[in-house]
């Protein structure tokens, strides 16, 4: 079984991983792993760079080149299915519960973020652009007009994301049609936040706050994951990120109970138990 946790930078992925594999430890098999870091990012650049001829953008930590859409995607997610089987073959033939922190739904909201983005940078004349200054040209709107940046970035973002819809059903479908060679996540829970509400954890963990942006970019990646959340709501759940963590990973622990029965190991992987979705033993095997 994998249960994937998805969301914004410093929503709190690796703390609710860590959480969930605590709460559910003592009565099966569980084994945590972080799919993206930094370092894997970055791995990722060089398969790109045949694929572009424009200079990289800025994406949060990392310089992405720009490429044709769906490309990014499609090289992202070979990554992510050799991770998998690296993880799996070191984990040996005993049945577990896989947590994953990040996997292949971030793969497709990155990609869908980046047509967003390209959208909005030719709606504001600065085709081409990255996030920082897709932003910088916003505020530089905000000051003229008066008006709130967090209002012209929603106008701006919505409209974008209006026009880009086509484009990202698009990619939907080419995101699911490889379903037959990707391990698909069986729960995908994304830790819901803006950035706005998280002020503080990003300086904790990257040595320095959120820039313009990383704001932008992860307004649209958020309704990205809404996106997937309507297109696949059996699989994937929203959950509210702000809040004591115990009562949210009550919460995340709630919905991977119910989403079908799971399936524990008692040490030594010998007796497989089932249970059903009230925690009660159906069958021993």
């Amino acid at each position: 079984m994998i249960v994937s946790f998805e969301g914004i930078g410093s929503s709190g992925k690796t703390t609710q991983s860590d959480l969930l594999a605590a709460n559910l430890w003592k009565r099966y098999n569980v084994s945590v792993h972080k799919m993206i870091n930094r370092k894997l990012l970055e791995s990722v650049i060089k398969p790109l760079l045949p694929f572009s001829s424009k200079p990289n953008q800025r994406l949060w930590v990392i310089d992405v080149p720009e490429v044709e859409e769906g490309t990014d995607l499609l090289v992202y997610m070979a990554l992510m299915k050799q991770r998998l089987a690296e993880i799996s073959a070191a984990g040996g033939s005993a049945p577990r519960i896989l947590i994953l922190g990040r996997y292949i739904d971030s793969v497709f909201a990155h990609s869908a973020t980046r047509i967003v983005l390209g959208e909005m940078a030719r709606m504001l004349g600065v085709q081409g652009a990255a996030p920082e200054d897709i932003a910088k040209r916003m505020l530089a709107e905000s000051s003229r007009k008066t008006a709130s940046y967090d209002g012209l970035l929603a106008k701006y973002a919505g409209a974008a994301e209006g026009r880009c819809k086509g484009r990202i059903e698009s990619l939907y479908k080419a995101f699911t049609g490889l379903r037959h060679i990707v391990r698909w996540p069986d729960i995908t829970v994304v830790l819901d936040v803006r950035a706005a509400d998280i002020k503080g954890r990003e300086v904790r963990r990257e040595n320095r706050a959120f820039s313009p942006g990383d704001v932008l970019y992860f307004a649209i990646t958020s309704d990205i994951y809404k996106f997937l959340a309507k297109k696949e709501p059996k699989r994937v759940s929203l959950v509210n990120g702000i809040g004591d963590r115990e009562e949210i990973a009550k919460d995340v622990l709630k919905i991977v109970t119910s989403k079908g029965s799971l399936v524990a190991y008692e040490k030594g992987g010998r007796r497989q138990i089932h249970y059903d979705r009230r925690g009660n033993t159906k069958r021993r095997l």
